[in-house]
């Protein structure tokens, strides 16, 4: 799948085998971005330009954790229809996924989704329908079947690892269910869920 960067990376503090990016949605026109933190932009068009005047530095932490960009998770603060994918390696974390559904995005990349920033060792992504490696992938709800799998990719050297989900909600009525492709067995996803699976040499 293509991805949108593949240079150098930034280390993120509890995050092992070699480091990862986080990605995160701002949902809100407040975000603040902590000192010594940093964002990537994607403009909309070729003339587009980001100002940010000196009055919009703040000393103040904001009450609302979650509108600060920053490397902790808080739960549920994704919102419904919503799930967090972790990947953790011996209880170390190591990448995730965030899936955001709704019916007003599409399954291929649109402009609110982030493609996947390469990390150096381990990788952890959504493939959207046009093939983009996505590390937030907003996409419908597909009550059809054979229309609602959501390919979930993951670049890593032979280990253990552990799925986990640290966010998880859906609006009641609605189910998804993890598809090991090796194992051929389905595991239905809720809050709190984990999954132990091992990556090998094994070709099937």
């Amino acid at each position: 799948p293509r991805q949108s960067y593949t240079g150098d990376f930034s280390l993120i503090a509890g995050s092992g085998r070699g480091g990862a990016y986080l990605q995160e949605p701002i949902t809100t026109a407040s975000a603040k971005i902590p000192t010594g933190g940093g964002f990537f932009i994607r403009a909309g068009g070729t003339s587009a330009t980001l100002t940010i005047p000196e009055p919009a530095k703040t000393s103040v932490t904001p009450a609302d954790i979650s509108n600060i960009l920053r490397m902790e998770d808080v739960p549920s603060r994704y919102g419904q229809n919503t799930l967090q994918i972790a990947l953790e390696a011996e209880n170390d974390f190591v990448d995730r996924v965030l899936v955001f559904m709704n019916d007003s995005y599409t399954k291929a990349k649109d402009l609110v989704d982030a493609p996947k920033l390469a990390n150096p060792v381990v990788n952890f992504y959504t493939v959207s329908a046009d093939d983009w490696a996505l590390a937030i992938d907003r996409r419908g709800y597909q009550e059809t079947e054979g229309e609602n799998r959501i390919p979930l990719h993951l670049q890593a050297p032979n280990y253990s690892y552990t799925l986990s989900l640290p966010d998880f909600d859906l609006e009641e009525g609605r189910t998804i269910q993890l598809y090991d492709r090796f194992t051929e067995e389905y595991i239905t996803l809720q809050k709190g869920t984990t999954y132990d699976f091992e990556v090998t040499d094994d070709p099937r």
